[in-house]
């Protein structure tokens, strides 16, 4: 059986209250960076991210057990959508059937700007519409309503 020559590097998280204390030890010791990630055990790309993200990890009010600063995730592309919820609750609600056409009405009423760049991103009018709808329908199935709420294409 054939062994490898260069041991497998095993991938390893950190939480935040490790690395601050890590940083910390740093500050106040003579030891250089390549010898803190070599006694530790850290990829000198990752104690080089580190050592950039500095000020925010030694200001975080994060809980220490957490892994990330936080803010990783998708940017919100419909800021209004409570409101575009209420509305379908309330279409809901009054024993109407809810459709795209419903939802599209009322972003054309409420939110004309935030519906004309979006528009204005695509590249022609039949695309545009297609993904309007197919955005409808994913907002609809991203809130995770009952089956009475779920919208159908019209």
């Amino acid at each position: 059986m054939q062994t490898s020559i260069l041991r497998q590097r095993v991938q390893k998280g950190y939480s935040l209250g490790d690395r601050i204390k890590l940083l910390r030890a740093y500050e106040n010791s003579p030891l250089s960076a390549c010898a803190i990630c070599a006694i530790e055990g850290i990829a000198r790309s990752t104690w080089q991210t580190w050592l950039t993200k500095k000020a925010k990890y030694l200001a975080t009010t994060r809980n220490k057990k957490l892994s990330s600063l936080g803010g990783q995730g998708r940017p919100v592309h419909m800021t209004f959508g409570t409101d575009l919820l209420a509305y379908m609750r309330k279409v809901r609600g009054d024993s109407h059937n809810l459709t795209t056409s419903h939802m599209i009405t009322w972003l054309k009423t409420h939110q004309p700007e935030w519906l004309e760049s979006y528009l204005g991103n695509k590249t022609n009018d039949d695309r545009a519409y297609k993904c309007l709808l197919a955005m409808c329908q994913r907002f609809a199935h991203r809130m995770v309503l009952p089956s009475e709420y779920r919208v159908s294409r019209s």
